[in-house]
């Protein structure tokens, strides 16, 4: 949909903010855009680093600023903020290419950031005009999330910190989502992954013009009920499918030998998350390793159709 050039159709959100990242104004509205370049997360923190006088490079950067600051302000709010590294799977010809991503780079957070503030204005402009609405809330967990300095790495952190956290549920009654730090939420901006998305800018859409919902609350309940189920089962798809093809990635490294680091302990075994897939495999070792150490650890059965992998120490 980004082709430069090309003239798009949007829903678009505005929002000021004073210096410290406050929302001083904001409204939502129907327009168009053209495409004037486009980035990759590479070629935008780039951008980000650099000193170019170019307008893109110093929006990007002023936008960047902005980002951190409304970071800020959700974690004062009480966001809990867990930024593990993301493994990317593609598939050419049979050959397996994998690659770790971070999730906290310039670029990234400044459009996550964008992308949690539009969200965030939507759920208010629906719970404020009385419009109904599919909203996503997430309940507290049942013990507070440690600080990350509690920890004795970001890894370690990030998994203790994934295992306390409760799930997100869709509905249409208004609640706060605990790890975003806000007290409303929905989803609107991404309609091609997420079919409540789609229904939620429809929703919107449509007040705009028509000044009325397009879907009562009974219908949004049907639709929320099939998203929940439909986004539980996409989630098990993509993480089952991304693990059959990480274990065929590793069929290729038998013998090998490779890094990783101990994330977590459970009756008496070290869980290892190795660098290069970030799987988390049990390591047969006694006593149990002490949490953050770095490890190498040997490559030896793998069956990526049977589910099986197992390693020992280097």
């Amino acid at each position: 949909s980004l082709v430069v050039g090309a003239v798009r159709p949007t829903l678009s959100f505005f929002a000021s903010v004073d210096a410290a990242g406050h929302l001083r104004a904001e409204h939502i509205c129907r327009g168009f855009i053209r495409v004037g370049r486009r980035l990759s997360y590479t070629e935008a923190d780039a951008l980000l680093h650099s000193e170019d006088s170019d307008p893109c490079a110093v929006t990007l950067r002023r936008l960047s600023q902005l980002a951190q600051l409304r970071k800020s302000l959700r974690i004062a709010q009480g966001a809990v903020i867990i930024e593990g590294e993301e493994v990317k799977v593609k598939v050419h010809n049979g050959e397996v290419a994998v690659a770790v991503l971070t999730n906290d780079s310039p670029s990234r957070t400044l459009v996550g950031e964008c992308m949690i503030l539009a969200n965030a204005m939507a759920a208010r402009y629906c719970r404020d005009h009385h419009l109904p609405a599919l909203y996503i809330a997430q309940p507290p967990p049942d013990e507070p999330v440690p600080a990350t300095a509690t920890f004795p790495t970001e890894r370690v952190y990030v998994h203790a910190a994934r295992r306390l956290m409760k799930p997100s549920q869709i509905g249409t009654t208004p609640a706060p989502h605990t790890a975003l730090g806000l007290e409303v939420y929905t989803q609107v901006t991404s309609p091609l992954r997420r079919y409540h998305d789609l229904q939620m800018q429809h929703q919107i859409k449509h007040h705009l013009l028509q000044g009325a919902p397009l879907f009562d609350e009974e219908r949004l309940q049907v639709i929320a009920a099939g998203a929940q189920e439909s986004n539980v089962e996409a989630k098990r798809c993509e993480r089952e499918s991304t693990r059959y093809w990480l274990l065929r990635f590793l069929e290729t490294r038998k013998g090998q030998t490779v890094s990783g680091q101990v994330v977590r302990e459970q009756n008496s075994r070290s869980f290892v998350e190795l660098d290069e897939t970030l799987l988390v495999v049990p390591l047969n070792v006694s006593p149990p390793l002490p949490l953050g150490t770095t490890v190498h650890v040997v490559i030896g059965h793998v069956d990526a159709r049977r589910d099986i992998l197992t390693v020992r120490l280097a």
